[in-house]
């Protein structure tokens, strides 16, 4: 049974270009959560400036070979103070002015999975803190998870895989901060059954790790699980955590 947040933070999902445009509007939430579009990034309107001013929360997403899309995610995350998070199709390198602006920089191979992922992965992450949607999870831990100037690597395990798919490139060199999972499917799971689908035993140890069941008819014959793993590039391997 979903339970009413405390307090609900004002959220904004936005599309960049092309492929980022295509992305929200797949979206089909039952949330308050604002959805954007921005056909020719480099041309900002004035009123979704606005609007992420306001925010608690930012997602921005898409193909960071189209001409403007990582120059206005980056422009948008400098102009609010809300926790910030850019998943980006086609990103193979993170450059540190990227992640000094946003909380979380999320790559994805574009090659390596179905568009109909990132747009999922967006409504997972706000869907989770927001009503009806939100469950055992809430606005602080996707905030933890997301921290600060971190890269994202997202892996997906389909019900007949043995081990999970990575669909993100390898940036930097730091150990794993934390990892948020999500098991997504259509209908509810025990939650033995969700402990795991998430790897809980197989996660201790290993910096923060949070799950959550995301239960939703987009997922009717798509079950998956999601993992994903944040690090801080600027970390050396076995440095030690803040």
């Amino acid at each position: 049974m979903s339970e009413s947040p405390a307090w609900e933070p004002a959220v904004v999902v936005v599309g960049l270009g092309a492929a980022g445009t295509a992305s929200v509007e797949r979206i089909d939430t039952d949330t308050a959560a604002t959805l954007r579009t921005v056909d020719d990034p480099p041309e900002t309107p004035a009123s979704l400036r606005d609007a992420v001013v306001d925010a608690a929360f930012v997602f921005l997403t898409g193909d960071a070979d189209e001409a403007g899309v990582v120059g206005c995610a980056h422009d948008l995350a400098r102009s609010t103070g809300a926790c910030s998070v850019f998943v980006a199709e086609g990103l193979s390198d993170v450059p540190s002015e990227l992640t000094a602006a946003l909380n979380l920089v999320v790559p994805i191979d574009r090659d390596a999975v179905s568009p109909l992922v990132v747009s999922s992965l967006l409504a997972d992450l706000f869907e989770a803190m927001m009503t009806p949607t939100v469950r055992a999870l809430g606005h602080g831990d996707v905030r933890v998870v997301a921290g600060d100037g971190r890269v994202g690597r997202l892996a997906i395990r389909l019900p007949d895989d043995d081990d999970p798919t990575w669909v993100s490139p390898r940036v930097g060199g730091g150990e794993r901060d934390a990892a948020l999972v999500f098991v997504c499917a259509e209908r509810e799971r025990s939650p033995a059954t969700v402990e795991r689908a998430a790897g809980v035993a197989d996660g201790v140890g290993l910096g923060a790790l949070l799950w959550d069941q995301r239960i939703h008819e987009r997922y009717a014959d798509a079950s998956h699980v999601k993992r994903l793993v944040t690090v801080d590039p600027e970390a050396s391997p076995g440095a030690p955590r803040d």
